[in-house]
């Protein structure tokens, strides 16, 4: 009795053993399994391309979406009888240096409210023109929105660079710009404008107005000269800080003629345009 009594206890205590011993080969098991599992891979989304090259066809196919297209509606102009809105017959010359072109493409960047001191709302209702209109400040655009323009136009900002980001900016009813200065500072999406024309699927423009106060040689430095036309450019350089030199240099060192400045503003001419001069 007693020696059966033993060997219950061997094999109870010889039991709590190979149960031990058990879970401590699963739990090694376990670590082991773990340690050679693949791991999830993170992927990091950047679903609005910050700083994506201006080629990028993401890029391209995001501000593609941000496009409004013209307005089918009859104009809503506050001077629907008026013949010329620019501030200083900016449009007018234009008219008169592209010898009253009709049908031609243009894009006007700080296109304002899209009547008062516009320069390309007489090419497009006299001439019937189309084009895209840029402008960032949302009051403003919300009025050139109103106007019923049979143009494109972007409520977004220019980039200063080759690359897509968020800036922040100033609203001033038609002068505001890029700036880290000042109070009221709101924030912005900006791309280059050569992703403008990607995504409008256009490589000749007939007159560009660039009009950012200040920033305007750093948007042309931007851009793929060799890939694009833009027949007659004005830009302004009223607020440029070394003056239109530096600019004047750059257009002609990419092959364009230098017109003059006149008043506010620096024209300039593509090699194939000259001769229509």
């Amino acid at each position: 009795m007693f020696s059966t009594a033993k060997k219950l206890r061997r094999c109870k205590g010889g039991g709590v053993v190979c149960i031990l011993i058990c879970i401590l080969l699963l739990l090694w098991l376990r670590a082991r399994l773990a340690m050679h599992a693949v791991k999830p891979t993170v992927v990091k989304t950047n679903p609005d391309l910050i700083e994506a090259n201006q080629e990028d066809p993401g890029l391209v196919e995001i501000l593609r979406k941000l496009i409004l297209p013209p307005s089918g509606l009859p104009y809503s102009l506050n001077s629907p009888l008026r013949r010329h809105y620019s501030q200083v017959s900016q449009d007018a010359y234009a008219d008169y240096l592209l010898k009253e072109q009709r049908g031609g493409f243009f894009i006007e960047v700080g296109a304002g409210n899209g009547e008062d001191l516009s320069n390309s709302l007489f090419l497009e209702k006299t001439r019937g023109w189309s084009g895209l209109l840029v402008e960032p400040d949302p009051t403003s655009f919300s009025a050139l929105s109103d106007k019923h323009r049979k143009a494109y136009s972007l409520n977004v900002g220019l980039s200063l660079n080759t690359t897509s980001y968020y800036a922040k900016f100033k609203p001033n009813a038609g002068l505001g710009r890029i700036t880290s200065e000042g109070e009221d500072l709101i924030r912005i999406k900006t791309f280059p404008l050569f992703t403008m024309l990607l995504a409008l699927n256009v490589s000749t423009v007939d007159f560009l107005s660039l009009d950012i106060e200040g920033d305007e040689l750093k948007v042309l430095r931007s851009v793929p000269w060799s890939r694009v036309i833009i027949r007659l450019l004005c830009v302004e350089v009223k607020h440029h800080k070394g003056g239109p030199r530096p600019l004047i240099r750059y257009m002609k060192e990419q092959g364009y003629t230098f017109l003059g400045v006149k008043d506010i503003d620096a024209w300039f001419a593509h090699p194939s345009f000259k001769k229509h001069l």
